[in-house]
C-alpha cells in the first residue's frame, strides 16, 4: 500500500455520491486541467501497473463522486488507456435511449413540447431520415422551433403535422393512434423498428437491449402504465442500478467507478482518489416509532438547547460519520494485491486527511525499508482468456404491429377528447354561478388558438351539460374549509404510484372522483371492465383512508359521456 497527498490550492468540489450535502473550500476544478496534480499522478500510476505486469483489467480507481469518475476517464482517455468507466453506464445517459424516452414522453403528454423538440432534434430522428433520404434537416427543424416559438403556435407537434404531413404520417402518425392500445414493450420494440436503430446505431446495442430488459421487468411486477414508467425512468440515486449495463468480465479495459458501486467486488490493483471534504448540513431529522414517522428540521444550535432534540440531532450527525467511514473502508478493501491512495486537499485540512494525515507512507519490506516501485508487488500471472465464439445477428426487419387489446375499443380521436375532459377539469377548483363561463376560462388555458380548439370547444360543451344533468355540481362549489386537489399523486401500500382526478376534502368528509369518458362498444364485456374498474378504485379509496384515517371517504365515478354518477365505497 502507498499513501500520498497532493497540495492544491482547489479541487473539485467536494467529493461526495450527494453534491447538497458537502461543502468544501475549494473554488472547484480549473478550465484548464493541465496543471492538476491528480491528472499527471493518475496517469503515471497507471502506465506504472501496466509497465509491471499488470493486465488494464486488473485496475480499478475508485472515487466519490461519479463527476470525478467522469473527470478521471478522460484523463485516461488523453493517453489511450482502455476505460469502462461505470458512470456511463446507465443506459439513460445514452443519446439514443434519452431520446426514446423524450418520445415515450412526448406520446404519453402530446402537449410536452419540450420532449418533441428533442426527439424532433435528436440523432434517432435524423439519422433515419437521412437514410431515408432526406438529409441536412437540422437548420430546418431550429428554424421550425423558433418560427412556433416567435408566432406562439402551441402545441408543438400540430404545427409540425400541419407544416410537414408526409413525415407527420411516415414516422409519427402509427404511434400516436397507438400509444393507448399497445403494452409497454411492444411499444417500444415497434419504435426500435420503425426507426430501426440497431442497424443505425450498432455501438448502441447494449443500451438498446438493456432497455427492453428494463421494460421487461416493469411489466413482470404486474405494471404496464407508461407514465409510471417515465416516472421510474427520471429517478437519480443509486437505487436505480437497474437502468446500467452488465459488463463483460473479459475486457481488458481500466475500470472507473464509484465507491459505491465498488461494493462486493475485487481487484488486484486499485487506486483510490480522494479529496478533502466536510460533511454537509442535514437539516430534516426522522423519529421512528412503531406506527409512525416523524420529520423533524433542525439546526445545531435548536439542538443544543433542547433535551429532546439534542440526541435526534446527535444521532443523525453520528450516521453520517459512520457512513462515511463505511464508505473509505469499503475504498480501501478492495485490492488484493496492492492499493495506492492518491489524496489531494486544499487549503485546509478536512476529512479524510483530519485522521489519515497528510505524511506519505509506504508499507515497509522485510528490511524495513520502504518498497520503492521496483520493489512492488507484480501482477499475479493469468491464462488469456478463451476467446468467445462469433455469432451472427438474427434481425426482424419487417414493420408490423400487434392486435390491439380488445378492451380498448375507443379510437384515438374519442381518446385524445378523454384526455382534453382530464386536462381541462384539472385546471379546474371551484366553479361559480356561471358555469358556461367558468369552464371556458378552464379551456382557453389549453389553447382555443390550436389545431385541436375544435375539439376543446366540444369537450367544454359536453362538460357544461353534464353538470347540469350529472348532480355532480355541489363537489365543484367552493365551502368552508373545502380543499381540492386535481390529478394527486399517491403511493399504495405496495409503492405503485397512482393518479387521482379529484379529492375533495371537507371537514368531515373525503370524496374522490374519477371521471370517465366514452362508451364501451362490447355489451358482453363491459360488466367486467367496469367491475376491474371499481376494484382499482377502491384502491384509490383505500390510500385517502390511510392518509385521512379521521374522515369518512367516498367514491364517485363521474360518466361524461352518459351524464351521471355511480357511488362507490
Amino acid at each position: 500500500m502507498e499513501y500520498i497527498v497532493l497540495n492544491r490550492e482547489g479541487e473539485p468540489p467536494g467529493d461526495r455520491e450527494d453534491p447538497p450535502e458537502t461543502e468544501t473550500d475549494s473554488p472547484g476544478l480549473p478550465e484548464d486541467e493541465a496543471g492538476l496534480p491528480e491528472k499527471s499522478e493518475i496517469q503515471k500510476r497507471v502506465k506504472d501497473l501496466r509497465t509491471r505486469g499488470f493486465r488494464w483489467a486488473d485496475i480499478a480507481i475508485l472515487a466519490y463522486r461519479n463527476e470525478t469518475v467522469r473527470k478521471v476517464s478522460s484523463w485516461l482517455n488523453e493517453i489511450d488507456v482502455p476505460i469502462i468507466p461505470y458512470s456511463s453506464l446507465d443506459i439513460r445517459r445514452r443519446t439514443v435511449v434519452s431520446e426514446i424516452l423524450a418520445l415515450l414522453q412526448f406520446l404519453d403528454s402530446p402537449l410536452d413540447d419540450l420532449s418533441f423538440a428533442g426527439f424532433l432534434l435528436g440523432d434517432i430522428f435524423n439519422t433515419k431520415l437521412g437514410r431515408d433520404g432526406i438529409s441536412d434537416q437540422g437548420d430546418v427543424w431550429r428554424g421550425f422551433l423558433l418560427d412556433c416559438r416567435i408566432k406562439k403556435n402551441k402545441p408543438l407537434y400540430t404545427a409540425f403535422r400541419r407544416r410537414f404531413p408526409e413525415l407527420w404520417d411516415t414516422y409519427l402518425e402509427r404511434f400516436f393512434k397507438i400509444v393507448g392500445y399497445y403494452p409497454l414493450y411492444d411499444l417500444v420494440t415497434l419504435i426500435f423498428r420503425m426507426f430501426d436503430v440497431f442497424a443505425l446505431f450498432p455501438k448502441e446495442e447494449a443500451s438498446l437491449v438493456r432497455l427492453l430488459e428494463v421494460i421487461k421487468e416493469f411489466e413482470g411486477q404486474g405494471r404496464n402504465d407508461l407514465r409510471e414508467f417515465l416516472a421510474e425512468s427520471a429517478r437519480d440515486g443509486e437505487e436505480t442500478t437497474g437502468w446500467t449495463i452488465d459488463v463483460p468480465l473479459e475486457i481488458d479495459a481500466v475500470k472507473v467507478m464509484s465507491i459505491h458501486k465498488a461494493k462486493g467486488l475485487g481487484f488486484p490493483a486499485v487506486l483510490l482518489l480522494l479529496y478533502g471534504e466536510q460533511a454537509g448540513k442535514t437539516d430534516f431529522h426522522f423519529i421512528e416509532d412503531e406506527d409512525s414517522v416523524r420529520v423533524l428540521k433542525l439546526t445545531k444550535g435548536l439542538a443544543e438547547d433542547d433535551e429532546e432534540l439534542g440526541p435526534v440531532y446527535n444521532n443523525s450527525e453520528l450516521r453520517k460519520k459512520v457512513d462515511r467511514l463505511n464508505a473509505l473502508y469499503v475504498a480501501m478493501t478492495r485490492a488484493s494485491v496492492e492499493l495506492q491512495v492518491i489524496g489531494v486537499k486544499g487549503k485546509q485540512i478536512r476529512y479524510p486527511f483530519d485522521f489519515l494525515g497528510v505524511e506519505r507512507f509506504v508499507t515497509g519490506a522485510a528490511s524495513g525499508t520502504p518498497a520503492g516501485p521496483g520493489g512492488r508487488p507484480l501482477a499475479p500471472r493469468k491464462d488469456a482468456p478463451a476467446e468467445a465464439p462469433r455469432t451472427a445477428l438474427l434481425r426482424l426487419h419487417k414493420l408490423f404491429e400487434l392486435p390491439i387489446n380488445p378492451r380498448e375499443t375507443l379510437n384515438r380521436e374519442n381518446i385524445r377528447r378523454g384526455e382534453i375532459a382530464h386536462a381541462l377539469l384539472s385546471g379546474v377548483e371551484f366553479l361559480g354561478d356561471d358555469l358556461e363561463s367558468g369552464l371556458a376560462r378552464a379551456a382557453a388555458r389549453l389553447g382555443t388558438e390550436s389545431d385541436e380548439a375544435v375539439v376543446i370547444e366540444e369537450v367544454r360543451r359536453t362538460l357544461v351539460q353534464f353538470f347540469r344533468s350529472s348532480g355532480l355540481r355541489p363537489y365543484f362549489e367552493a365551502r368552508p374549509g373545502r380543499r381540492v386537489f386535481t390529478e394527486l399523486e399517491a403511493c399504495d401500500a405496495l409503492g405503485r404510484l397512482r393518479r387521482l382526478d379529484r379529492v375533495v376534502v371537507d371537514t368531515d368528509r373525503l370524496t374522490v372522483i374519477e371521471f370517465k369518458t366514452g362508451i364501451p362498444s362490447d355489451p358482453a364485456r363491459r360488466p367486467a371492465w367496469e367491475e376491474e374498474d371499481r376494484r382499482i378504485f377502491r384502491d384509490y379509496l383505500n390510500i385517502m383512508k390511510d392518509v385521512y384515517p379521521g374522515k369518512t371517504v367516498d367514491g364517485l365515478f363521474a360518466f361524461i359521456d352518459r351524464g351521471t354518477q355511480e357511488p362507490v365505497s
